[in-house]
């Protein structure tokens, strides 16, 4: 393809100029005199100038086959994953933690890795964690708990045995003829 022929891919009838030809993962993609380019840089490139190394395009109007230079902005490649919708960009965003907690400067512990934990959240599964202490478990306790309540043991874990089964059972009868 020409560089002339390329334009003649490009809709430019509304505010994003949209390229209708080929697409790569959502963006318009070219071979232009034997070349392959993502078509929103090529248009950014020819229209504007270069784009410094190591910076990606960000489509600030979200559409990923929009050319329109006005509408793109050479960011790090950082900048353009947290301005996105991934995992991580929605999560950087939060404000609290699932319990309310805010993540501020006193509240928020950063893990090796990138990521952060609520303090306070994490204080309260630590506290649980250690109200049973390893020193407080007896094993000689235990064994002998185990000896004098045998037949107890036993008859709870056969009937959570039997319950499981049958739940098992009634599973595999309501699927049969479904290809079960």
């Amino acid at each position: 393809m020409s560089p002339i022929e390329f334009w003649e891919h490009v809709d430019a009838s509304g505010d994003c100029w949209e390229w209708v030809g080929t697409l790569s993962h959502g963006y318009g993609a070219a071979w232009i005199e034997g070349v392959h380019v993502l078509t929103h840089r090529y248009a950014y490139q020819t229209l504007v100038g270069p784009i410094r190394q190591g910076l990606d395009l960000d489509h600030l109007c979200r559409n990923r086959t929009c050319l329109n230079p006005d509408h793109l902005e050479p960011v790090t490649k950082a900048m353009n994953v947290m301005r996105g919708y991934g995992f991580g960009a929605r999560h950087s965003r939060k404000t609290a933690c699932v319990h309310g907690h805010p993540f501020d400067e006193a509240n928020t512990y950063f893990i090796r890795g990138g990521g952060r934990m609520c303090r306070a959240c994490h204080a309260r599964r630590e506290g649980a964690r250690r109200a049973v202490k390893p020193q407080d478990y007896d094993p000689v306790y235990a064994a002998q708990y185990y000896v004098d309540h045998r037949e107890e043991i036993l008859a709870r874990d056969h009937v959570r045995y039997l319950a499981q089964r049958a739940k098992t059972d009634n599973e595999r009868a309501s699927t049969k003829g479904f290809g079960g």
